[in-house]
């Protein structure tokens, strides 16, 4: 065959699959809109979409719709010919032939019966015959599902509730804000009884509610805080709503103190396993007279009598900052805190302290290192990337009255060094920075045996993880000086975790002498087991009280019923100002004995 044949053949052939492409290929295509929701006991509006292939249509075609459940078309364009109906269904169709077998739409208005709900299904298909006189059927395509306009849904309010100490029963409402029937119930931890609901279970229509009585019965219980909750499921499901009983009062924070900072003060406390929230009231230059009034909302902001609201946290904090009024500013700074339940107020934890001023203040941005040291050899020495953000940092010696208290068989502490930066944020994983502590004289006589070098040192710092002096291992550096001159030296030592408020000091762990331990009361008035007062008692107490036997009586006395006494001044500093008050005497004749 030569290649005008070949050629004649090829067109022949392609002619021929080009015939019965036309005659396989669909001519009538149909495309359903739904809208996006339907509400129960109203209508929605159906488009359908018909697609005709002009080039090869056939002679006509059927169009069958089959609707939901109950569902019936009130009106149609063009309207429907036939309805055929299988159990609750019904399947709605129209004829098309000659000239009306062309693209077009067909709208129809369906009623939807009260009692529809959840997801629902359309189902239809065209049917016509091809040219080659087969019998064609294809689904209608788009949409094919449609959904309550507001599916069923639980809402529970209020979302906790709060039973004051003279408070038995508290409402919940429980309601269905979706379009279809809602089955709910609730219940309690069964080990909670006192504890108790007036309904477990119901069914609701859309837009109806639902009130549960909850009832608390006390009966013998400790005062304190009491929590449960009650868990309510449904369609969609809702948060368990907390429940607080209070008895008597709410559970009181424990170890509530607060300590100097560089520019403020920082307090710390411990907030009871029934947690609720702390609420704390500052006042400058004179003690707190006034607490807060059970009822009464207080904010930060809102005066308490003479006492003025600086924190309020529901988030479980066990530390707040207190930056003071302006920099220089070294008045005491008085504290009440309070766990608190809405608007019932525990018994109060108090404190006091006073600001440290910084001799500078330091910025750290978080892409550059920031090294910086005093003249008295205290710095820092910070690596880029260190903190995620930019950070204000400042450091000097504070006051030993307003510092945490250590292990008296620790010797030293004489100085002791805040480091505070705001915000106050954790170093990154696996950062670090270097803190250089300076070594004076005083340092070295602090123990009863003279520390000749500067090795003998340890490093510590507060607050560990359990709120104690640490001692510091990772020792980067120690520089001592031939000079008796103030400071005699330093060590540079590597910390991996600060909290923003950290205290270093330097001492040495000694066996402590006889007779070195004792005075439990002056040490809690004073602060520290090594303040000049009570070296001066527990010299009077050694070379004279004990040197007879009724003094030596009154030792034993004291001994046996001071440690009580100590535990009660401290952590109260308007007392323990006043104690020291008394002691000044006793402390100046002790010191006019010894001479």
């Amino acid at each position: 065959m030569d290649w005008k044949g070949r050629q004649t053949l090829m067109l022949l052939a392609t002619g021929a699959l080009l015939s019965a492409s036309a005659a396989y290929c669909q001519q009538v295509g149909v495309t359903r809109d739904l809208p996006d929701f339907y509400t129960p006991g109203a209508t929605v509006t159906v488009t359908l979409t018909v697609n005709v292939d002009e080039a090869n249509q056939p002679a006509g075609f059927i169009l069958s719709e089959t609707l939901p459940d109950n569902w019936t078309i009130s009106s149609s364009t063009p309207t429907y010919k036939k309805t055929e109906t299988a159990g609750s269904r019904t399947t709605y169709k129209w004829l098309f032939y000659g000239s009306d077998v062309r693209d077009r739409t067909v709208t129809y208005t369906a009623s939807v019966p009260s009692t529809a709900a959840g997801l629902l299904l359309f189902g239809g298909t065209v049917a016509y015959f091809d040219p080659a006189g087969s019998y064609v059927e294809n689904a209608v395509g788009g949409d094919f599902s449609i959904n309550t306009e507001t599916p069923s849904a639980l809402l529970v309010t209020p979302d906790s509730l709060v039973f004051g100490p003279f408070d038995t029963d508290k409402v919940l409402t429980i309601t269905n804000t979706g379009g279809s029937v809602l089955s709910w119930s609730a219940s309690v931890p069964p080990s909670d009884t006192w504890l108790s609901l007036s309904a477990t279970s119901g069914v609701l229509g859309a837009g109806a509610s639902a009130s549960v009585t909850v009832s608390v019965s006390r009966g013998s219980k400790p005062s304190g805080t009491y929590l449960s909750s009650v868990n309510v499921t449904g369609a969609g499901g809702a948060p368990p709503v907390p429940v607080v009983m209070i008895v008597g009062r709410p559970s009181a924070l424990s170890n509530f103190a607060a300590y100097t900072a560089v520019g403020g003060n920082q307090t710390y406390w411990a907030n009871p396993s029934a947690y609720t929230g702390t609420i704390i009231f500052r006042k400058i230059g004179s003690p707190i007279a006034s607490d807060p009034v059970d009822g009464i909302e207080y904010n930060v902001g809102d005066a308490a009598g003479d006492a003025v609201c600086v924190f309020k946290n529901t988030t479980g904090a066990t530390t707040f900052h207190d930056p003071s009024a302006f920099v220089g500013d070294t008045r005491p700074y008085y504290y009440r805190a309070y766990s608190f339940a809405d608007v019932w107020y525990s018994t109060r934890s108090e404190s006091m302290s006073a600001a440290a001023t910084p001799p500078a203040l330091w910025q750290y941005t978080a892409g550059t290192p920031l090294v910086r040291y005093l003249p008295n050899f205290l710095g820092i020495n910070v690596p880029a990337g260190a903190f995620a953000t930019d950070v204000t940092i400042a450091e000097t010696e504070v006051d030993k009255t307003y510092t945490p208290p250590h292990d008296e068989e620790l010797y030293g502490f004489r100085h002791i060094y805040g480091l505070t930066y705001i915000p106050q944020i954790p170093l990154n994983a696996g950062q670090s920075a270097v803190i250089r502590i300076p070594a004076y004289l005083d340092d070295y006589t602090a123990a009863p045996t003279r520390v000749g070098d500067i090795s003998q040192f340890r490093v510590y710092r507060w607050p560990s993880a359990s709120f104690d002096w640490e001692e510091l291992t990772d020792i980067v550096d120690t520089v001592e000086y031939d000079t008796t001159a103030a400071p005699r030296g330093y060590i540079d030592v590597r910390v991996s975790a600060l909290n923003g408020n950290d205290y270093f000091a330097l001492a040495v762990r000694q066996t402590p002498a006889a007779g070195s331990h004792g005075c439990f009361v002056a040490t809690a008035a004073f602060g520290t087991p090594f303040a000049r007062q009570i070296d001066t008692l527990r010299a009077f107490r050694d070379f004279t009280l004990k040197r007879n036997a009724a003094g030596s009586a009154f030792v034993r006395f004291y001994e046996r019923h001071s440690p009580a006494l100590a535990r009660f001044i401290q952590g109260k500093p308007a007392l323990r100002s006043l104690v020291r008050l008394c002691l000044a005497p006793a402390v100046w004749l002790s010191g006019l004995c010894a001479r």
